[in-house]
């Protein structure tokens, strides 16, 4: 796995319009895999280039956040709305 590549795909996912909350998840993930793979370079000496990607890939995915919160936040109130519907709707 090469953390550019994830962190390639984590960019193509945020470029799609509009943005989904899959494609949000899909880059979070993808910067995970990134931040997974810089850290085997842990204690080697490239060690510090590798920690500074790795702050920089979690920096992206922590201002990600707030979206994906949203995002959930507004498909629960939806489905919220749904079943309370649902619920008030004359029984036949």
């Amino acid at each position: 796995m090469n953390p550019l590549r994830e962190v390639a795909r984590a960019r193509r996912w945020l470029e799609r319009r509009p943005a989904s909350s899959r494609a949000v998840h899909e880059a979070r993930v993808s910067l995970k895999r990134a931040r997974a793979v810089l850290r085997l370079g842990r204690g080697t000496g490239v060690a510090a280039p590798c920690a500074r990607a790795r702050a920089a890939c979690r920096r992206a995915a922590r201002a990600l956040g707030p979206l994906r919160d949203e995002r959930v936040a507004a498909e629960t109130l939806e489905d919220l709305l749904a079943r309370g519907r649902r619920r008030l709707a004359p029984k036949a």
